[in-house]
């Protein structure tokens, strides 16, 4: 088992969170163990932090290991010839297959690398890119399972969703990108 100072650190915070809690809950309070439990809480948060920084740093440095206005790019261009597929009322279990190739080539991966995308583009950027993302991902599950249940213009609809979500995220980037420039 890989040592990890995230970990160890969120098990020294509440290790010391019990102790201090248990010792101050006692009439007097034992005074040392108290501290001693304080003490171990600090330390765990500042390892806590510590971990943190680092993976940062490292999903900043790494910046390439996931190139999201590519994805953003294919994800869109595979929903739009969706639609298309879906106006000429293409099979529902062909599109289900195509929605499950989409889901496991493209979004898969940006969803694994959801923690380093929120340390990558900051808390307020993440939000305004992934918010309207996994509104694009409900659109798509949603299609994926209108297909299942055999319901054609519910999917299309779905699709329609899905498209419009994702070319806002992919906006949202661009103008985050652009911004940096």
């Amino acid at each position: 088992m890989k040592f990890s100072k995230e970990l160890f650190g969120k098990s020294l915070f509440a290790i010391g969170t019990v102790i201090a809690s248990v010792s101050g809950a006692h009439n007097p309070p034992y005074w040392n163990i108290l501290t001693i439990g304080c003490i171990l809480a600090v330390i765990g948060t500042i390892l806590v932090r510590w971990s943190l920084s680092a993976k940062n740093k490292t999903a900043s440095s790494n910046s390439a290991s996931i190139d999201l206005a590519r994805h953003l790019e294919t994800i869109t261009q595979k929903i739009e010839h969706f639609v298309a597929d879906a106006q000429q009322q293409i099979s529902l279990e062909k599109m289900k297959k195509s929605i499950e190739s989409l889901q496991l080539e493209e979004i898969l991966p940006v969803t694994e690398k959801i923690d380093e995308m929120s340390l990558r583009l900051g808390i307020k950027n993440y939000a305004e890119v992934f918010s309207v993302y996994a509104q694009g991902e409900r659109n798509l599950n949603r299609a994926w399972s209108c297909c299942a249940d055999n319901h054609y213009e519910e999917m299309k609809l779905s699709l329609e969703n899905a498209l419009m979500y994702f070319c806002t995220a992919k906006t949202e980037y661009g103008k985050i990108q652009q911004a940096k420039v």
